[in-house]
């Protein structure tokens, strides 16, 4: 294990936000100016859990330490003899989640900025939801792998964010849907769009539950969040039941949902099981790990559902309005 035994460092309390001991320094100071003294750095089972939960990929144990948080300026990088696995597989990671984020702030500001003779504020309204949702979802992920590997603190508060922005994503989904599919309906499109904003607010906060980003509530993270989608299957079968199996695939995409909660819930078995690296330790700790595939499986079935909901905003538009208005109301 390595030593640094001839610096010195005046201990500053202007940082509340990092652990107070780590690696053997029982000092609260800035991550920037922190500093090993007389003491070792941690070895890979100190280290991990402030790190991703893959804690199936072989990071490999050396004797000077691996994957310890990175220090805040370069100038800093000399004190630290820190394994990059971690931070090559946070690179690979942002810059996948950061080309699905640009395309969807694409889409949406073409979408948005049309004039009001082709797309209606309602509609625009109503896709703006998917598109918050998309874009929220996809930014929380960039930011979180981004800063992740800061300190402990940054990295637990970004996990929070990027689960948060999960469930912003699943309740955008839903809404175009059910706007479209129930569009002559009203209490039945009330009462599900209802459901969904519980069921949403209450997977954000058990996002927010300490706990929930620890690596052994790996499968209830999945779990919460391929329960919530699945929630879906309901309106999807008393649409499917009230207007014909034909009508709910020609008429309001169900092929297309259907895809995409394929989608969804491979990426999400994926994620949990950790496949590959759990059979082929240290062969996928940069490329082609259970997060990226579980990422390329998201943004992927986002633009299905993209395209599903527009096939629905299209056929909406060719038959017209309802033939009882009444029954319209804006939700």
């Amino acid at each position: 294990m390595l030593q640094y035994e001839d610096v010195i460092l005046e201990a500053k309390e202007k940082d509340d936000c990092l652990p107070g001991e780590f690696g053997g320094i029982r000092h609260r100071i800035p991550w920037s100016d922190r500093v090993l003294l007389n003491s070792e750095i941690p070895g890979l089972h100190e280290v991990k859990e402030l790190l991703d939960d893959d804690d199936a990929s072989c990071l490999a144990e050396e004797e000077d330490g691996v994957g310890c948080p990175l220090p805040s300026t370069p100038e800093d990088d000399h004190l630290l003899d820190c394994e990059m696995t971690e931070v090559l597989k946070a690179g690979v990671l942002s810059d996948e989640i950061d080309l699905g984020c640009v395309a969807f702030i694409g889409i949406a500001i073409f979408f948005l900025t049309q004039p009001p003779i082709e797309i209606q504020l309602e509609e625009k309204l109503v896709f703006g939801t998917f598109f918050a949702g998309a874009i929220t979802c996809l930014g929380m992920s960039f930011a979180f792998h981004t800063v992740h590997c800061h300190s402990e603190c940054v990295g637990k508060l970004f996990s929070k964010l990027d689960y948060c922005g999960i469930a912003m994503l699943i309740m955008g989904s839903f809404v175009p849907w059910l706007y479209y599919g129930f569009y002559c309906d009203y209490q039945p499109k009330l009462i599900y769009l209802s459901v969904v904003v519980v069921l949403g607010i209450t997977s954000i906060v058990v996002s927010l539950w300490e706990r929930f980003g620890e690596p052994s509530y790996r499968p209830l993270r999945a779990g919460v969040f391929m329960g919530f989608g699945l929630s879906g299957v309901i309106p999807a079968v008393h649409y499917a039941v009230a207007e014909g199996w034909f009508k709910a695939i020609s008429q309001a995409s169900l092929g297309w949902l259907i895809l995409m909660g394929c989608l969804y819930i491979l990426g999400a078995l994926f994620y949990a099981l950790r496949v590959p690296e759990r059979f082929f330790p240290g062969k996928f700790d940069i490329w082609f790990q259970s997060h990226q595939i579980f990422h390329v499986f998201v943004i992927a079935a986002a633009f299905v559902h993209y395209h599903g909901i527009t096939e629905m905003a299209m056929h909406r538009m060719t038959i017209g309005d309802c033939t009882n208005p009444s029954q319209v109301l804006a939700f």
